[in-house]
């Protein structure tokens, strides 16, 4: 046998006792591990049922954004109410108590194949340790006037609900976070 360092003695091991491990636990009890790279998985598709946890008009929360203008964040508060439109999309309306002229209604849909939300790649869809769905899609587009890598993650629970957006600006800097909406109720 080679001399291997101790990270790898250690690595082999651990495969040796994990085998031995699986075999006496007999057929009945497979493990089956993906060791493929997290973006060479298949992703499970998302549909409607992520979100109708949210469908309700009893959110409270605040939009914290980036003001490009002063370079500082700024923090408002929020409403949000949820409906389910059809089995591929969900209405939220956003409802700012102090400055009423920003109120707005959009959707959110599901593509047929549901790897795409609002036309956005689904790059990762996971449960957290809080018991969270997350979503996080992926796009182009453009902010600041600037073309820009656009990050979008959705963490999903029955009395917690955030939509962060990170942008990325084509000049291959990190992501910036520029805003991100919180509701609790």
């Amino acid at each position: 046998m080679k001399n291997l360092k101790y990270g790898e003695n250690m690595k082999h091991i651990l495969i040796l006792l994990t085998s031995g491990l699986l075999i006496s636990c007999g057929a009945q009890n497979t493990i089956v591990v993906n060791t493929a790279p997290l973006e060479e998985q298949k992703l499970s598709a998302v549909s409607i049922d992520d979100f109708k946890v949210l469908k309700g008009n009893d959110w409270q929360g605040r939009l914290t954004y980036l003001n490009y203008g002063s370079d500082e964040r700024s923090t408002i508060p929020v409403n949000l109410e949820v409906s389910i439109n059809s089995d591929q999309a969900l209405i939220y309306k956003m409802i700012f108590p102090d400055e009423p002229h920003a109120n707005s209604e959009s959707s959110l849909s599901i593509s047929d194949d549901g790897a795409k939300l609002d036309g956005q790649k689904i790059t990762k869809r996971f449960m957290n340790e809080d018991g969270e769905t997350v979503i996080v899609t992926k796009s182009k587009g453009y902010d600041d006037n600037r073309e820009v890598t656009i990050r979008t993650t959705y963490s999903i629970s029955e009395n917690e609900f955030k939509m962060k957006k990170d942008v990325q600006f084509d000049t291959g800097e990190a992501f910036i976070n520029r805003n991100e909406f919180a509701f609790n109720r």
